[in-house]
C-alpha cells in the first residue's frame, strides 16, 4: 500500500476494527486514540528536548520531541495557562515510500502548574503541571499526515535537576476517506 497519501486508509481500518470511538466518525473525521509517555529535559528558558513513547491507535512509535516556549494571548481559544509551547515530534518510523518519510507533528500546548512551586537546593524550582495540546492541522507527515484535529491531556512533573516526566492521553482526528 502506498502510504504517502495519508492516514485515511488507517482510519478506515481502525474504525472497522472498533479501535476508533464508535459512532464518532462525522464523515470528515475519524478519532484515533493516542496515549504515551514523554521523557524530557529543560534546556534553558523556554526550551525542552526529549523522547516520546506513543501509541497511536494500535501502532507504537519512538519519537524525539522539542519544545519551544512562546507567548500566549489569554484571548487565544487554546489558552489554558502560563505554560505555553510549540512541541514538535519526529518519529523513528518509515512509511515505506521510495524515500524515507518519518512521522512528524506540531502540537500547540498550554497549561499550568498544579501545585505550589517547590524550591530546590540548586536554586531552581520543581512542580507538577497539566497541559492540553492540540495538533496543528496541516503539519503532519508520515502516519500523522491527515491529522485535522483532536487533543491530548498531559500530566507531568518538572524535577529539581530539570528532568521532566509526563504521561498523556487523548485522541487525534484523522481525515476520513472520501
Amino acid at each position: 500500500m502506498d502510504r504517502k497519501y495519508g492516514l485515511a486508509p488507517l482510519g478506515a481500518v481502525l474504525l472497522s476494527l472498533g479501535l476508533a470511538a464508535p459512532g464518532s466518525a462525522t464523515g470528515d473525521c475519524i478519532p484515533v486514540p493516542v496515549k504515551g509517555k514523554i521523557f524530557n529535559n529543560a534546556l534553558g528558558p523556554g526550551s525542552t528536548l526529549g523522547t516520546v513513547h506513543i501509541i497511536f491507535g494500535t501502532e507504537k512509535f519512538k519519537c524525539g520531541i522539542r519544545g519551544d516556549g512562546k507567548y500566549r494571548d489569554p484571548e487565544d481559544p487554546h489558552y489554558e495557562g502560563p505554560l505555553n509551547f510549540d512541541h514538535t515530534i519526529v518519529c523513528d518510523d518509515d512509511t515505506g515510500d521510495d524515500f524515507p518519510v518519518h512521522s512528524q507533528l506540531l502540537w500547540d500546548t498550554s497549561g499550568e502548574a498544579t501545585i505550589e512551586l517547590e524550591d530546590c537546593p540548586n536554586g531552581l524550582q520543581s512542580y507538577s503541571f497539566w497541559e492540553k495540546s492540540w495538533p496543528v492541522p496541516g503539519t503532519g507527515t508520515g502516519r500523522f499526515q491527515g491529522v485535522t484535529g483532536g487533543s491530548i491531556t498531559i500530566e507531568g512533573t518538572l524535577f529539581c535537576n530539570l528532568a521532566i516526566d509526563m504521561e498523556f492521553s487523548g485522541e487525534l482526528c484523522i481525515k476520513a476517506p472520501d
